[in-house]
């Protein structure tokens, strides 16, 4: 069901589905909430779950804001108050995962479990030559649909699986959202690899195999610095396993949700 909330002054379009305790699935940059597409109607067999466009992205509000990691975990603060929810279980993909992490540990009463699908933010991207040139190439990348897919997609031919998903490739309005959070992405920060030994729910850290943009590497790491958590990664899949091995992805979700 196709709802819209008013969260600190911003339009949120958001769905929701299913019944039991609430789980939250939270978009990486520059995609929106139709990305879980795949995943909503087996997780809403068990659970009653949210999936919001999140501010500059998809159908929500795009205001001129400091995006990034603090903002959204305010966002998200603000999110489960006005649908009051009182604490849930988080999905986090790419970027949102730091930001799910983050909140975790910031607020750990409101959360049951963290699932962190292609967490970003352990390992570096490589030397500031290689990240000058990944900047002209987000550029680019951000004007082609096509370009973009690639950069998410193991098997281009499951491109049709994105099919009618909002990216920011879609409107000029998502830019200004993505090249912000873009910054927090390109460096990891000490005082997130401390928060995580901090984290106190139970832990899954999924992956893919063949992610150009959090390696395998990236994902191991996760679960070495976060205790009570576990890590899958899938063969044959890039940064959007979910899309990609949706099967597999909805199995181990359920599996450590239920």
């Amino acid at each position: 069901m196709d709802e819209v909330a008013i969260v600190n002054g911003i339009r949120i379009a958001y769905q929701v589905e299913g019944h039991g305790e609430p789980v939250i699935l939270l978009h990486g940059n520059g995609l929106s909430g139709g990305m879980w597409k795949h995943n909503i109607g087996p997780l809403a067999r068990r659970f009653r779950v949210f999936v919001p466009d999140l501010p500059g992205f998809g159908r929500s509000g795009k205001p001129d804001a400091d995006y990034g990691v603090d903002y959204y975990v305010g966002f998200l603060r603000s999110f489960m108050d006005a649908l009051q929810i009182e604490k849930a279980a988080l999905v986090g993909h790419s970027l949102l995962g730091v930001v799910a992490a983050t909140f975790a540990v910031r607020c750990p009463g409101r959360v049951t479990k963290l699932v962190l699908a292609d967490a970003c933010g352990v390992i570096s991207l490589g030397s500031p030559l290689y990240k000058a040139a990944l900047k002209v190439g987000l550029r680019a990348m951000v004007r082609s649909r096509a370009l973009f897919e690639r950069q998410l997609l193991y098997d281009g031919a499951l491109g049709s699986r994105l099919d009618g998903v909002l990216l920011v490739t879609d409107g000029k309005a998502s830019r200004r959202a993505f090249y912000r959070n873009c910054r927090e992405i390109l460096d990891v920060d000490l005082d997130y690899l401390w928060l995580l030994g901090q984290v106190q729910a139970p832990v899954l850290v999924l992956g893919g195999s063949c992610d150009r943009l959090v390696p395998p590497g990236g994902i191991r790491k996760y679960s070495e610095l976060i205790r009570n958590s576990r890590a899958v990664i899938f063969e044959k899949c890039a940064h959007i396993p979910n899309v990609e091995s949706p099967d597999k992805f909805n199995a181990e979700v359920l599996g450590f949700l239920i």
